[in-house]
C-alpha cells in the first residue's frame, strides 16, 4: 500500500516560482530569484511533490526540504549546502555531484540514490534508509552517521567516518552482470534519459569537430593559392 501523500507546508509562491522554472525548463530563474532574495533566504518547501522533476544545478542551499517527495528526481550538481531534508523520500533520486555539506539527512529514504561524487561532509545521515545507495567517490567526513548500516551500497573511492559500519557482503552471483539485459531493465527512466543525453552530446560534439575541420581544410585551401604580398622570389 502506497504512503499517503504528505501536506504541503511551505510557501506556495517559492513553489510556484520553483515549478514555473522547471515547466519552463530554466532553472536559471529560479537561481536568480534566490539571489534577489538576499543571502539570508532560506527556501520554505516542506512536503513539496517533486518527483521525477529536473533539479539540475539548482540553488537549494538551506533549503527546508523536510518531508518532500523527491522521488526519481534529478538533483545532479544541485546546491544542497545547509539543506534540512529530515525525512525527505529521496528513492531512485540522482544526486550525482550534488553539494550537500551540513545537510540535515536524518530519516530520509536514500534507497537506490546516486550521490557519486557527491560532497556531503558533516551532513546528518542518523535513521536514515540507505539501501543499494551509490556512493562511488563521495565525501562524508565528518557526518553523523550514528552507526548506519552501508552494507549492500556501492562505495568504491568513498571517503567515509569512522563511524560507519559495513559488513562484508555476501558472495553470490549477479544476474545482472552476467545479463546486461536485465540490468538495463532495472534502471530507472531518468537513467536511460541521461544516458540518452550524453550519446547525443558526443554525436554534436564530433559533428562540429568535423565541421570545424572541413572549415579549416577550405580556408587553408583558400589562403594556399593567394600570393602573399610580403614573399619576394629572387631570381
Amino acid at each position: 500500500m502506497p504512503a499517503p501523500k504528505r501536506p504541503f507546508k511551505g510557501s506556495e509562491r517559492q513553489l510556484k516560482t520553483l515549478l514555473d522554472a522547471l515547466d519552463a525548463g530554466d532553472i536559471t530563474r529560479w537561481n536568480a530569484f534566490v539571489r534577489r532574495s538576499g543571502p539570508r533566504f532560506r527556501p520554505g518547501l516542506t512536503g513539496a511533490d517533486l518527483s521525477g522533476r529536473d533539479l539540475g544545478e539548482a540553488n537549494l542551499a538551506g533549503a527546508d526540504l523536510r518531508d518532500a517527495d523527491l522521488t526519481g528526481a534529478r538533483l545532479t550538481r544541485a546546491n544542497l549546502t545547509g539543506g534540512r531534508l529530515n525525512g525527505a523520500d529521496l528513492t531512485d533520486a540522482d544526486l550525482t555531484g550534488v553539494r550537500a555539506e551540513e545537510a540535515d539527512l536524518r530519516r530520509a529514504d536514500l534507497t537506490r540514490t546516486i550521490l557519486r561524487n557527491g560532497r556531503l561532509g558533516r551532513c546528518r545521515l542518523t535513521h536514515a534508509v540507505m539501501s543499494e545507495t551509490v556512493l562511488d567517490g563521495a565525501d562524508l567526513e565528518g557526518a553523523d552517521m550514528g552507526g548506519l548500516d552501508l552494507s549492500g551500497c556501492s562505495l568504491e573511492g568513498t571517503r567515509l567516518p569512522r563511524s560507519a559500519r559495513i559488513r562484508p557482503a555476501p558472495q553470490r552471483e549477479d544476474d545482472s552482470l552476467l545479463r546486461p539485459d536485465l540490468r538495463r531493465q532495472s534502471e530507472p527512466a531518468w537513467m536511460e534519459a541521461a544516458e540518452r543525453e550524453k550519446r547525443m552530446r558526443d554525436e554534436r560534439l564530433a559533428r562540429e569537430a568535423r565541421q570545424k575541420a572541413e572549415e579549416k581544410k577550405r580556408l587553408d585551401r583558400k589562403l594556399g593559392r593567394r600570393k602573399s604580398p610580403w614573399k619576394e622570389t629572387e631570381d
